[in-house]
């Protein structure tokens, strides 16, 4: 695993069900410069368009992994945080399929969590969340 950025020990994860596939391309491609890999964990989507859509992805840094039934939320949380240890990563970043993140949202976590370790125990951090419609 290559250092090319301050968080290169980040492994995001975008997790689907039916997304909308336009909206998912921006988030992969948003995040995708911020972090050292990105997981997509989709909840058996049955719609062709996606399986296009991840053929098409293979010339970027994206590991898939499909759930044949849908295993929820909580376990595939967990299913992609076993893989992200398992391939080194210290810090997990978690995305729904709507959200994009700001070009500099992973490196401004990581610093404010390093920041609250100085003095604090602390397990997570998170964004603060705007929605686009209002």
């Amino acid at each position: 695993m290559a250092d090319r950025t301050p968080t290169s020990d980040v492994c995001a994860v975008v997790i689907t069900y039916r997304p909308d596939l336009t909206v998912l391309e921006q988030v992969v491609r948003s995040v995708l410069p911020q972090v050292g890999g990105l997981l997509l964990f989709d909840n058996a989507t049955t719609d062709p368009a996606l399986d296009r859509y991840l053929d098409d992805a293979d010339g970027i840094s994206l590991v898939v992994m499909r759930s044949p039934a849908n295993v929820g939320l909580g376990a595939a949380m967990n299913r992609a945080a076993d893989h992200a240890r398992e391939q080194g990563f210290r810090f997990l970043l978690l995305l729904d399929q709507d959200s994009l993140p700001d070009p500099d949202m992973v490196v401004t976590l990581k610093a404010a969590l390093e920041d609250l370790r100085r003095t604090e125990r602390v397990a997570a951090v998170g964004p603060q969340f705007r929605d686009r419609r209002s």
